[in-house]
């Protein structure tokens, strides 16, 4: 394999000729039959890969973006919906290839070696070009660009798959010169779009601040569709939340449970745009309001009123990771029930309800 990839990564060393310039076209009275005749055709349906679109992954670092993009490969290489979601049937088994910049294939063997058996696999269903094989570095510059196309459209690939984004630019880059990152964009992956037939998708970094997509907004103005990958509630789970969406993708946000054994991803949770909640019942009134509030004990001073103990509300630690503000729903002074754990100090019970960075209830 390693002679191979090293073959492929000397083709993209040689140089070719120019583009040619661009031309002004100017389109007039383009039909309705037309129209609905040249439409983004997907190969993932529900809008989760288009040919000549590009689709954007962020995530923090060990949060398993990896992983998941091996698992989409393998299920669309088989034709299964991906991540069991109905919605994203491949159109047919996809001829796919994966393009890692970052990891050994060691690494990757790592993770492969747990997923492929839980679907009764005994070899990799997709194409893969390990930068690491080759010995070298793979810019996704004009040049080399130009080059992916002509094998991307030699042997047919349906989707193709980078991974991450960072690897594939230049040593001098700035990343945050909204200038640089916009030509990358054209003439790289813009380039790629425009001159093959596979849909794209690229694996990309949050920032040190834990916010998606790191550098200029021109990454996620750039691609079709802007997903985040982070931990879910719970141990075991991980979360796809929407940043972008277009071309009849439709989900705010699906939860993933992970087998720790396969590294296998189920969606266990699906949460629609436009989804309203259904009429419940005083049967299911604890389950629903266990999940729009939180119930905390703080300490307080004896000799506070009430209202007080509101306000200190605020400031308890009784909301989860990622909740900016809390608003107090609710107080009860259990002065009897907690006396007896510190001299002096009365430990009230606070029911708080969970507000977003938008002001709506979580």
């Amino acid at each position: 394999m390693a002679a191979d990839a090293r073959k492929m990564h000397g083709a993209f060393e040689q140089p070719t000729d120019e583009l040619p310039p661009d031309e002004i076209k100017i389109l007039s009275g383009r039909t309705l039959e037309d129209i609905r005749q040249n439409q983004p055709e997907p190969v993932i349906r529900g809008g989760l890969a288009v040919r000549r679109n590009l689709v954007v992954v962020s995530s923090q670092g060990g949060v398993g973006k990896t992983t998941a993009e091996e698992q989409l490969l393998v299920e669309s290489s088989l034709g299964m919906p991906i991540f069991g979601v109905e919605d994203f049937r491949p159109i047919r088994p996809l001829r796919g290839l994966y393009i890692n910049a970052e990891d050994s294939i060691r690494n990757l063997n790592y993770t492969l070696a747990r997923l492929l058996p839980s679907y009764g696999l005994d070899r990799v269903p997709y194409d893969e070009f390990v930068v690491s094989e080759c010995g070298g570095r793979f810019v996704l510059d004009a040049r080399n660009a130009r080059e992916l196309a002509r094998r991307v459209n030699g042997e047919g690939y349906d989707i193709v798959s980078s991974d991450p984004a960072i690897s594939f630019l230049p040593d001098d880059f700035k990343f945050i010169d909204p200038g640089a990152v916009r030509r990358h964009l054209s003439e790289g992956i813009g380039y790629l779009q425009r001159e093959t037939n596979a849909a794209w998708r690229t694996l990309h970094h949050d920032n040190k601040a834990g916010v998606a997509l790191s550098g200029p907004a021109d990454w996620a103005n750039f691609a079709r569709l802007a997903l985040h990958l982070e931990p879910g509630d719970v141990d075991g789970q991980i979360a796809l939340t929407t940043i972008k969406s277009n071309l009849g993708y439709r989900f705010k946000r699906i939860v993933l449970e992970r087998d720790p054994a396969t590294g296998r991803s189920t969606a266990i949770e699906l949460e629609r745009y436009g989804d309203r909640a259904k009429p419940g019942s005083s049967a299911d009134a604890n389950t629903v309001l266990s999940k729009l509030f939180v119930t905390d004990i703080i300490s307080l001073p004896e000799e506070r009123r009430t209202k007080d103990a509101l306000r200190a509300a605020l400031f308890a630690k009784a909301s989860p990771l990622g909740i900016k503000r809390t608003a107090v729903r609710e107080f009860v002074d259990s002065r009897v029930e907690y006396a007896d754990r510190k001299p002096g100090r009365t430990w009230c019970k606070v029911a708080v309800r969970l507000i977003d960075d938008d002001g709506e209830s979580a």
